[in-house]
């Protein structure tokens, strides 16, 4: 029986749930690099992105394991077809944005050149750029935007404030946002960088 869309989207296989070949290759894909040796395909990339292109693998396997189409001992690369990606898209766009479908297929391409990298997945670009196109983002962030001005002004305005609040904590608390904001809006940090500052020492 076929699965409902709602299934299909939501249920991603983690890679303990894989066949064998795609576990292997990604597993081999993950390892770092050692003295003497290469690391794998994605040993430099960020954990969140390789769990990224692993839950979009994930997805896709559960998808063709609800269309009866995954084979187990077949490459992984063979299985990633222009006809089966092309069903796969309408499945997604009946729940999905276009930004999530836009994921979906670059985390296929991700996957293709970890477990078949001579297989040519530049079909998958091209799609992705024709539903790149017309793309209007769900949330226009650009909408939001505050100046550097405006949120430098908020944070010289809330220290100034500050010494009206009626209790001691409450004035710090204004007074440290403010500032946060003010030194934010000037100079963007990382938040580890951020929170590492200490008053009269690295922040004078």
């Amino acid at each position: 029986m076929k699965q409902s869309c709602e299934h299909e989207l939501s249920r991603s296989l983690p890679p303990s749930e894989w066949p064998e070949i795609d576990r292997t290759l990604w597993q081999a894909a993950l390892r770092s690099a050692e003295l003497l040796e290469d690391g794998g395909s994605r040993a430099r990339h960020a954990p969140s992105s390789n769990y990224k292109v692993a839950r979009g693998c994930g997805l896709w396997l559960d998808w063709l394991v609800g269309h009866h189409l995954l084979d187990p001992a077949a490459q992984p690369g063979s299985r990633i077809t222009q006809e089966r990606v092309g069903t796969y898209m309408e499945t997604l766009r009946k729940r999905a944005s276009t930004g999530t479908i836009i994921n979906r297929l670059e985390d296929l391409h991700a996957a293709l050149r970890v477990m078949d990298p001579d297989r040519d997945g530049s079909w998958i670009r091209r799609l992705i750029s024709k539903v790149h196109a017309p793309h209007v983002p769900a949330v226009r962030k650009r909408d939001r935007i505050v100046s550097a001005t405006d949120l430098f002004d908020l944070g010289l305005d809330l220290m100034r404030r500050a010494s009206s609040a009626s209790t001691v904590l409450e004035r710090a608390v204004i007074y440290r946002d403010g500032l946060m904001i003010s030194v934010l809006s000037t100079r963007p940090l990382r938040l580890r960088n951020l929170i590492g500052l200490e008053l009269g020492r690295t922040f004078v």
